[in-house]
C-alpha cells in the first residue's frame, strides 16, 4: 500500500519539519550532498525523522534596466 503521508516543502535555508513544522536549515548537508531522494533528516527542535520524497532544482534570474 503506498504512503500516502501529506508532504511538506520549503526553502532548503527553512524547510519545514513534516512532524511539527519547525523550520530545518539544510544548506549545510546540501554542501555534502546528503540531500537527496530517500535519506532521513532528523528535526532540530522534535527529534523526529522525515523523509526526504523529492528534489527540485529552482534557478532564479534577476534582471535590471540597462
Amino acid at each position: 500500500m503506498p504512503n500516502t503521508t501529506a508532504t511538506v516543502n520549503g526553502p532548503l535555508h527553512a524547510v519545514p519539519c513534516a512532524h511539527c513544522g519547525a523550520p530545518q536549515d539544510l544548506r549545510e548537508a546540501d554542501k555534502d550532498m546528503l540531500v537527496e531522494v530517500g535519506r532521513g533528516c532528523v528535526c532540530d527542535h522534535c527529534n523526529r525523522t522525515s523523509e526526504i520524497v523529492g528534489v527540485r532544482e529552482i534557478k532564479v534570474v534577476v534582471m535590471r534596466q540597462i
